[in-house]
């Protein structure tokens, strides 16, 4: 999810998937550009344009996060871009963040493997890629907890993230439409300035068969996390398999996080830890210590409101 800032022209408030009578116009490089109109709006015309913060949750939808402008505006982007900044952002360079996220894996794996070979070891970097894979999904639940519960958008580092997630919250259904890319670029980008310079530096077969399996699945566990909310009836059968074997975070097991009071079910990997953690109570446990320490309640102590109510899918028909 990225924000992005539109000028659109006032009109009267409009249901979703109608046309009304907006300009929508994106400015880039000093220049106006019209998106799209409807009517006898003409583009160029500014006399009636006013600010208002938009969300791309994908490639396909924006939505007004503005109270002055009651419209709710369904556009489509080119399937291969994304506005961001009020610039088009090719989504190929999300494509070669992920290849190279995806090769510096593959890379530590590879190493993995010709160690062995050399090494006349097998057990041991399996063991620890086994580990790796375990891990990963704690990693996943203790960082999904973090942000679902601390922090802001005005939060350094991760205030795009908490942002998101919160989005997330309201509209889960989004994800599933998003490119494979855009699910993956922003966790492949760290794994690649993380794992490049073991790769550079190690060659312990061990140690490079945890690396590469924890930080593969870290990178593929937002594309996981997808598949979970997925139907199983759009889910290739090899994923429906992993979901019912309890390899991948199952549909099932993954909806009971988005259900009050939202407090249990974080790990988005495979899952294992989720009753683990939920049966010791291991997360409210460290949320009362920071509370007590630091005086800061989570989010998930408070009753639900609007940023945490699922709103659902609307079938929607898109302006051209």
């Amino acid at each position: 999810m990225c924000k992005i800032e539109l000028f659109v022209a006032e009109a009267a408030p409009t249901k979703v998937g109608r046309r009304s009578t907006a300009l929508l116009s994106l400015f880039k490089t000093g220049q106006e550009t019209c998106l799209g109109s409807s009517g006898n709006t003409s583009p160029g015309r500014k006399g009636a344009l006013k600010a208002c913060t938009f969300w791309v949750y994908e490639q396909e939808t924006i939505r007004t996060a503005s109270n002055s402008i009651n419209i709710w505006w369904v556009l489509m982007i080119l399937k291969e871009s994304v506005i961001v900044g009020g610039k088009l952002k090719k989504m190929e360079e999300k494509k070669r963040i992920d290849s190279g996220g995806c090769t510096t894996v593959l890379v530590s794996l590879a190493k993995s493997a010709i160690g062995a070979v050399d090494s006349h070891i097998w057990l041991e970097p399996i063991l620890s890629g086994f580990v790796g894979y375990v891990l990963a999904d704690l990693g996943s639940g203790i960082y999904h907890w973090g942000i679902d519960n601390y922090g802001g958008a005005e939060t350094p580092v991760f205030g795009g993230q908490i942002e998101a997630f919160q989005g997330h919250h309201k509209w889960p259904w989004t994800i599933t439409r998003r490119e494979f890319a855009n699910n993956l670029h922003a966790l492949a980008r760290a794994v690649t300035f993380t794992v490049l310079p073991i790769n550079l530096l190690c060659d312990d077969a061990v140690l490079l068969g945890f690396v590469g399996v924890c930080a593969g699945c870290i990178m593929f566990s937002q594309q996981f996390h997808a598949w979970a909310h997925t139907t199983k009836s759009r889910l290739p059968g090899v994923v429906v398999a992993l979901q019912d074997g309890g390899v991948l975070v199952s549909r099932m097991q993954h909806a009971a996080h988005h259900r009050a009071p939202y407090n249990n079910n974080y790990c988005i990997v495979s899952g294992v830890w989720n009753e683990v953690l939920d049966g010791w109570r291991a997360f409210e446990a460290m949320e009362m210590v920071i509370f007590f320490k630091f005086g800061v309640r989570p989010r998930s102590w408070s009753d639900p409101d609007s940023d945490w109510t699922e709103e659902p899918a609307e079938t929607t028909s898109f302006v051209s």
